[in-house]
């Protein structure tokens, strides 16, 4: 068996054990014989290694998949379970107070301010990194994240150290969404709203670990707030949230049409940081570093370009997932070889479940892009030579395939996780993606001079507002079409289906086929 295929079936084995262990409790004792039996599989093939033959390592790789998988379950059961210590102290003075009728109960926990805070709807959210639950003169060691709602002014900033005290609160389902799974992606399982909050002057009671994290993000995030500034500055509203969306990920349209027009026309995904956005910021640096360097050292250099803007922007879990899915795009799209691509995008997220076993459930953010980087890889090739008619002015004809081949690899989650689909996101998508790097370079350029010399930023911020304007025309425009988003329900079992049906045609497909050759 060669060994990629030997990878590609270990890593899968972890996220199936991490698939399993997020809909079904395993007990210990189970856990315990099936890794027993794969101890045993693998004792039992050892000898037989040196014969090199597949029928014989069939029993050595099975033993080790069986393993790994049991090794995915005690993964999430572990991360899970660390991180409810608060949730069941709420669900049980829930419980308390709706049989005994006494007031809410109020606790007291020692954190800091996880990360940067965002006001949406006239109130403040700040994540907080619970460390010390206090009671009476002691405290309990927590490691865990609470989504605090409080008012917007005071404003509290990353890294600082506050006491909260309040009620906990188990999130629900809000006007049928379900906002419980929405913060479990994120290991926040409590909610806590309006607490009392105190901002203590010193770090104690913070682990170390904490304190190097914030001292190396807290400067990165004072860099990204006044990039963010002089976006702010030099380009009027709703288009300095629009460009800053591209560039940075997490902003909010005070206009909540404008945001239903992006959500019906299928173009949210701009506005966050995500593969499609990272490969169009690898390609620029790319662009850049080969009129200096050789293309080994291009690639390089941009992979290094891509890590540095990670950072910049953040490095939150979204956009670390984003930064490796898109460099894979990249590098399969410059190299033409399709054979490794595949068996990367399947390691990488494994890695990526391995270090938050909690995405695999609960966020789809992570699911699509995966879906998605997929298509962009196996069905783009397939499919670009049926849109030889569209021009190739602007990367038209490259951008329509590219688009449709990600529609394709993710429409089927799409209709079953929100319940409708966008009849107009391919022709909107394909009218506006070729002008999202202009936007993107523009918006850089434009906060960068805005912090320098600011008059040249707006005038530069002028020029962006003129090409994000008839973005955002574009899709106002396309959200405006009666009938263009339509509300459809499908069973799991027809998602199942689908994917399945997906691999064993892309299989056919590419079997047999060499390699692209690489571009020179």
């Amino acid at each position: 068996m060669h060994p990629s295929r030997v990878f590609i079936v270990l890593s899968l084995s972890f996220v199936l054990g991490v698939f399993i262990a997020s809909f079904f409790s395993v007990p210990a004792n189970v856990m315990f014989v099936l890794f027993s039996l794969g101890v045993f599989l693998v004792a039992l093939s050892w000898r037989k290694i040196p014969l090199l033959k597949d029928k014989k390592l069939i029993p050595l790789v099975a033993g080790f998949a069986l393993v790994v998988a049991v090794m995915g379950i005690w993964r999430f059961q572990s991360v899970s379970y660390s991180m409810r210590g608060l949730s069941e102290i709420a669900a049980s003075l829930a419980e308390v107070k709706q049989t005994s009728g006494k007031p809410k109960v109020t606790i007291t926990i020692l954190g800091y301010v996880a990360e940067p805070t965002r006001v949406h709807n006239g109130k403040r959210n700040i994540i907080v990194g619970a460390r010390q639950l206090i009671s009476g003169n002691h405290a309990i060691s927590l490691n865990e994240k609470v989504l605090v709602i409080s008012d917007t002014y005071p404003e509290y900033k990353f890294g600082q150290t506050i006491s909260v005290d309040g009620v906990p609160l188990l999130p629900g389902f809000i006007e049928g969404f379900d906002y419980k799974s929405y913060l479990a992606k994120d290991g926040i399982y409590t909610t806590m709203s309006f607490p009392e909050i105190s901002v203590i002057n010193n770090q104690a009671g913070i682990p170390f670990p904490d304190k190097v994290k914030i001292s190396v993000l807290k400067p990165i995030y004072a860099v990204r707030n006044v990039f963010e500034n002089s976006i702010t500055r030099s380009i009027s509203e709703p288009n300095a949230s629009f460009v800053g969306g591209t560039l940075l990920g997490g902003r909010v349209f005070e206009n909540e049409t404008l945001t239903n027009d992006f959500k019906r026309t299928g173009t949210s995904h701009i506005l966050a940081v995500s593969g499609y956005n990272i490969t169009i910021i690898a390609e620029f640096f790319l662009f850049i570093f080969l009129a200096v360097l050789g293309r080994k050292r291009a690639m390089l250099f941009s992979i290094i370009g891509i890590a540095v803007f990670s950072i910049f922007v953040g490095a939150a879990a979204s956009v670390i997932r984003a930064a490796i899915m898109g460099v894979l795009v990249l590098i399969a799209r410059r190299n033409g070889r399709l054979s490794s691509p595949g068996t990367a995008i399947i390691g990488a997220a494994a890695v990526m479940v391995l270090i938050q076993p909690l995405i695999l459930r609960y966020d789809v953010g992570f699911q699509l892009s995966f879906l998605a980087t997929l298509g962009l890889v196996y069905i783009s090739p397939l499919i670009e030579k049926y849109f030889l008619w569209a021009p190739s002015v602007y990367n038209f004809r490259e951008t329509l395939a590219m688009t449709i081949s990600a529609q394709m690899a993710v429409l089927p989650l799409i209709i079953f996780s929100f319940g409708s689909f966008s009849l107009i996101s391919v022709p909107v998508n394909a009218i506006i993606l070729p002008l999202i790097p202009v936007i993107m370079i523009m918006g850089f350029a434009t906060g960068v001079l805005g912090i320098i010399i600011p008059f040249l930023g707006k005038i530069l911020g002028s020029l962006s507002w003129v090409v994000s304007e008839f973005v955002i025309k574009v899709i106002k425009i396309g959200g405006s079409i009666p009938g263009g988003n339509v509300t459809v329900k499908i069973p799991w079992q027809a998602v199942f289906v689908f994917y399945l049906a997906a691999v064993v045609v892309l299989f056919l497909s590419w079997r047999g086929k060499p390699p692209v050759p690489e571009n020179e």
